[in-house]
């Protein structure tokens, strides 16, 4: 390939060519009337300079101007500002888990399960009252199991509340565990209107061969 030392003539900068056989690369350095220069700022041109060469007239034209800027290296490229969006994504495991706003709730008021609530069935073998009061940012739950003549108190264990959806400040539920010399056990409760279904998983650790429990009660305040 001839050079082409009458298109890269500029009156504001002094090119530089160099040639092989796949590419030529321009290198402008800017002309001072000092001894000192800036670094050469380097622009490819042409991908194959058979093929582009034709494409050049003038170093003035639109086309030369265009050319060279469709070629700066990526180092050379404006960074483009990105607007990001505000939607905010949430890992899950089901639908459920997703937010229904922006804002999720950060801490589940419990006043709706705060109180001492009763078995309604007052011949239960199971638990015959569970009183809840509130306890920081969250419950303190103390089950009595249906001994008699005394019922028998199981202790206050810290609970934690749970929201009808991920977006509500508002209790509909609990859990708390509790563990005994013999037993592990786990209580939830969930409101039904104005009820609280209590529920009770026993897991007993004794070695003593019975098997795990699993019981339900009906409370009212």
């Amino acid at each position: 390939m001839e050079p082409l030392p009458s298109m890269l003539h500029d009156s504001h900068q002094s090119p530089c060519l160099s040639q092989n056989s796949t590419r030529v690369t321009i290198a402008y350095r800017p002309l001072s009337s000092s001894n000192s220069f800036s670094p050469l700022t380097r622009r490819s041109v042409f991908a194959a300079p058979a093929d582009q060469a034709r494409r050049i007239s003038h170093p003035e034209t639109p086309r030369l101007r265009n050319s060279l800027d469709k070629t700066l290296s990526p180092k050379e490229h404006k960074e483009v500002p990105v607007t990001t969006s505000t939607k905010v994504d949430f890992e899950y495991k089901a639908p459920s888990h997703t937010a229904e706003s922006l804002s999720p709730a950060l801490v589940v008021l419990p006043a709706a399960l705060i109180g001492t609530w009763h078995n309604v069935n007052s011949s239960t073998r199971d638990l015959v009252k569970i009183a809840i009061s509130a306890a920081g940012s969250g419950i303190s739950v103390n089950p009595y199991g249906a001994c008699v003549p005394t019922p028998c108190n199981w202790g206050a264990s810290s609970g934690i509340v749970y929201a009808p959806n991920v977006s509500s400040n508002h209790a509909e539920a609990f859990s708390a565990d509790f563990t005994f010399s013999f037993a592990k056990a786990h209580v939830v409760g969930h409101l039904v209107g104005k009820e609280l279904l209590v529920e009770v998983f026993t897991i007993f650790t004794d070695g003593s061969g019975r098997s795990n429990l699993y019981t339900s009660d009906t409370m009212v305040r």
